[in-house]
């Protein structure tokens, strides 16, 4: 009987030990990931928010001059104010130029489009009218805001687009 009951008990130490080591896991979790509870999202925003690999040319301060920037909002029903920034050639006259509409990357979660201006630039340098979507970010907006920015930015272009020296239909 007695070699029972040590057999029991030994079954209630290992089950109560792995308790203990679950139970200390999830609290190391928190204390880790800072008691967030994305800590997925957290990974992938540090991924993204790092420093640009390609860096823009060594003319890219004459460029820039021959490019205007604009700020403009963007209004989507059940959505925070969104923004877009174009870009547009200085060379006025000729046909109307192709249109680019820039979503930055970040999933979402991270990243503006502040991070592809440079390129935004190069673009409009190039001969396009490029228009870059700051949209809302999660945890202050939720799916699907800014695809709902998204598409109202594409309806901003489809009407304003020649303002700014664009082709709507390109």
């Amino acid at each position: 009987m007695r070699e029972h009951t040590s057999r029991g008990g030994r079954a209630a130490r290992s089950l109560l030990a792995a308790l203990m080591a679950v139970i200390i896991g999830v609290l190391g979790a928190v204390a880790v990931y800072d008691t967030s509870v994305q800590p997925g999202a957290a990974v992938v925003r540090a991924l993204l928010e790092r420093r640009p690999l390609v860096l823009p040319p060594a003319d890219f301060v004459q460029v820039a001059r021959t490019v205007t920037e604009r700020r403009v909002p963007i209004a989507a029903a059940g959505a925070p104010l969104a923004h877009l920034g174009i870009y547009a050639p200085d060379a006025t006259g000729g046909q109307p130029r192709p249109v680019i509409l820039w979503v930055h990357r970040g999933g979402f979660i991270s990243s503006s489009a502040g991070t592809v201006r440079d390129y935004a630039i190069l673009l409009a340098h190039a001969g396009y009218l490029v228009a870059s979507l700051d949209y809302a970010l999660a945890p202050g907006a939720r799916y699907p805001v800014p695809v709902r920015q998204g598409n109202a930015a594409l309806r901003f272009l489809r009407a304003n687009a020649g303002r700014f020296g664009g082709d709507p239909a390109r």
